[in-house]
């Protein structure tokens, strides 16, 4: 099968892996300084020329899904032939997944899991640390998971916090991942991840915590929102997040920040 891939960046060179089965034979790119150009030996062309390529699937690698999809479908692409981050599990790659010495022991003990899209030194994995350390002081144990490594993974060690590292958090749901069972409450920091909401075991509670800028919300996939079931789904949500969740799930269960 040959396929596109539209991106270059962050999302690409982590999941590049992921297309081990499949012959990617172009690149799409807005940025005109990457046209012209080659990665991975593959050349990168503009949007532009996508109806010229001859291609199966054209894979949109970015966080960006929303507005570069309806920027395929303008060019004249049917909704058929895009494919998003989500959709890399059908192509059959399987991650490795990385769990801490003794993260067996420590997730028999552990009672709360928290899954974060990164591990960067930023707003909304510091908003997520200061959770963790309140939780801990009220006596819980907590279990840490994200698709990625990064510089929190040193908080994380000296508050005593295991981290599961598996880039299928990525790309696939809850119940597809087997080291998430068993734990009575999840948090899933930040609205990126709504794709593993949509098979979950809906006897656990999940708090939804969104606190993302107004151009991550309004890059989620609408129809993939109106997929997720409310039940004891509880989202944290700053004002913004909030009205476009209200107007796409009718939300009742939704706390204001």
């Amino acid at each position: 099968m040959k396929v596109a891939v539209f991106g270059t960046g962050k999302y690409y060179s982590i999941y590049k892996k992921w297309f081990i089965n499949v012959e990617i034979t172009a690149f799409l790119d807005n940025d005109k300084s990457k046209q012209g150009k080659f990665l991975d030996g593959v050349p990168i062309f503009s949007p532009d020329e996508v109806l010229a390529l001859e291609v199966d699937r054209i894979y949109i690698m970015s966080h960006y899904i929303n507005e570069m999809s309806l920027q395929l479908k303008a060019l004249g692409i049917s909704d058929e032939k895009i494919y998003y981050t989500y959709d890399l599990a059908e192509l059959g790659f399987q991650p490795e997944v990385e769990m801490p010495t003794g993260i067996h022991h420590e997730i028999c003990r552990a009672r709360i899991l928290l899954i974060s899209d990164d591990l960067k030194l930023n707003g909304a994995q510091y908003a997520l640390f200061y959770t963790v350390q309140i939780l801990k002081r009220a006596g819980y144990e907590i279990v840490a998971a994200s698709p990625v490594h990064g510089e929190m993974e040193e908080n994380f060690a000296k508050s005593k916090v295991p981290v599961i590292i598996d880039e299928r958090i990525m790309t696939g749901k809850l119940d597809e991942l087997s080291w998430a069972y068993g734990f009575q409450l999840i948090f899933i920091n930040t609205v990126t991840y709504y794709n593993l909401l949509l098979k979950r075991d809906r006897s656990i509670p999940v708090v939804w915590w969104l606190h993302e800028p107004e151009c991550f919300v309004k890059n989620c996939l609408i129809e993939g929102l109106r997929k997720i079931h409310n039940e004891n789904l509880h989202i944290i949500a700053s004002v913004y997040p909030y009205g476009l969740f209200m107007n796409v799930n009718h939300q009742k269960n939704t706390v204001l920040m």
